[in-house]
Parts: C-alpha cells; structure tokens; sequence
C-alpha cells in the first residue's frame, strides 16, 4: 500500500469493522433516497400543473430546468455520506477527502478536460457540422450554476466510492486488493445500470466500469479524492455540457452529435473511442501522483 494511500485510509482504521460498512452501504442510499423524495415531493406540492407530466419531464432530463433538478438531486447524497461518517463512522467528513486534494483536483480537471477537447475536435473533424441544442446565450446563463450542481453531483459519487467506500474497504482488508480496489468500481458501474437506455446501459456501464478503476487507481497513488474528483468533474461537465445524444440527457448539452447515437447498436466497439480521453489523462495524472 503506498504510504500516501496509507495516510488517506488511516483515519478509517479505528472503526473499520465490516458491520459497519456494510450499515453504511444500507443507510447511505436509503437516507440519500429519503431526503430526495421529501425535496421532490414538497416541489410537486406547490407545483400547480400536471405533475405526472412535470415528473416525465423531470425524468427526460430533456429540458435544462430538468437536468438542473436531476443535478441538485445528488445533495442528499452527499449529506448522506458526510453524515454517515459522522455519526456511524466516528470520523470527521473531511477524512474523506484525504490530505493536499485541492492541487490535484485542478490539475486533474484540467487535463481531462484538455483530454476531452482534443479527442471531441479530433472526432468530429470531417463529420457534418453539430447542430445547437440551446441557444448560446441561455447555455452561457446556465453555466455556472450548472457546473456547480455537475460538481455536486460527482463529488457525491466520489465521496461515497472512493471516499467512503474505498477507505472502509482498504481499511479493514488491506491484503485484498480484490476487495477494496475492485468493488467500488464494480458497484460504480452498476449504479449506471438504466433499463431505459436500452442498449446503451450496458456501454454506459462499462465507461463507467473503466473510469471507476482508474478512479481507485488514481486515488491510491494519490492518496486523497481530488484527482478522481477533478477528473469526473470535467467528463461529466463534457458530456452534459458540451456534447450529448438526442435521448440521453440533452437538456443542457450546447450540441447534439452528428450522428445517432443507433449508431452504436450495429457498430458497439466506436463506443471505445470514449475510453481515449479516459486513458489519455490517466496516464498522465498517474505518473506525477506516483512520485
């Protein structure tokens, strides 16, 4: 275990018996999913139209006032987590973001998004131009307060993953790197699982299975949550942000593809043009957090 990543686990290690975890895996998801139903239920309250209608919507993630609710969401997760490790843990929240994780954050946020740009240039070079999906002024309104909620939202994620998780795991099994470096990943990639998405579930999975792992990887050489926040935080903010397909939350993307994305079903191995950027900046992040 590298001594960074031993620095990062320590504080875990006084209640780090699996009982606990395992109470936190339960409890974290069902008070994040309690207090989301209470905020969600209160709007619909006051909500004077059709709220069948309105929770479609909501759900579409096809409207950019819908992808800001579905966004703010990931509070209650967030809570949950910090909370969890308050009071079942026995531990300050901040543990969970490990020592010196502002630097590697930025730096982190800068070369995947780096990453993304180049590889979306490369991509769409010679393809028919991108059609708008806002227009520009309303994008540049919402852009702020959307890449606030986008870092709400993957900060959650991480918390609990690579926070929570990853340092219980490590904590209490720190010969099975079987265990605490492979599950996290593996329950980040079936949280993505989305029966609605059809055929494309299964990919969003295995991004999400390969970003997971170079998440926990990053993570143990760097020993805090900044690296995997900075990176998520900038691929999420692309593919909300900058790019999206027709029918996968598009509400505030500037562009569509210039291509549907039934593309994929015929030719699935293009989806692994998205693991570029991905291996780009990890190879690039993992050699100055090794030092």
């Amino acid at each position: 275990m590298p001594p960074r990543f031993a620095r990062y686990v320590a504080p875990a290690r006084a209640h780090a018996a699996l009982w606990r975890t395992f109470l936190g895996i339960l409890l974290i998801p069902a008070l994040a999913v309690g207090l989301q139903a209470a905020a969600f239920g209160a709007a619909l309250h006051l909500y004077p139209g059709d709220r069948g209608a309105a929770l479609a919507m909501l759900a579409s993630g096809a409207t950019p006032g819908s992808v800001l609710a579905l966004l703010a969401s990931f509070l209650p997760l967030a809570a949950s987590v910090m909370a969890v490790t308050w009071l079942l843990l026995r531990r300050d929240p901040a543990t969970l973001w490990g020592e010196g994780w502002l630097p590697d954050f930025l730096r982190a946020l800068l070369v995947m998004a780096l990453a993304m740009a180049v590889f979306l240039w490369l991509g769409a070079a010679g393809d028919e131009p991108p059609s708008f999906n806002v227009s520009p002024a309303l994008w540049a309104a919402l852009l702020l307060p959307a890449l606030v909620l986008i870092g709400v939202q993957t900060l959650a994620e991480e918390l609990f993953f690579r926070g929570f998780l990853l340092q219980q795991l490590a904590a209490r099994l720190p010969a099975w790197p079987l265990v605490w470096f492979w599950l996290p990943p593996v329950l980040f990639a079936a949280a993505h699982y989305a029966p609605g998405m059809g055929f494309m579930s299964p990919l969003a999975m295995g991004y999400a299975l390969a970003f997971g792992l170079a998440a926990a990887d990053l993570t143990r050489r760097s020993g805090n949550l900044g690296t995997a926040w900075g990176m998520h935080l900038a691929n999420n903010a692309f593919a909300i942000l900058v790019f999206s397909s027709e029918n996968q939350l598009s509400g505030l993307a500037l562009w569509h593809m210039p291509y549907p994305v039934e593309e994929l079903f015929d030719r699935p191995w293009l989806a692994l043009a998205d693991l570029a950027p991905l291996a780009v900046a990890w190879a690039i992040l993992a050699r100055p957090a090794a030092r």
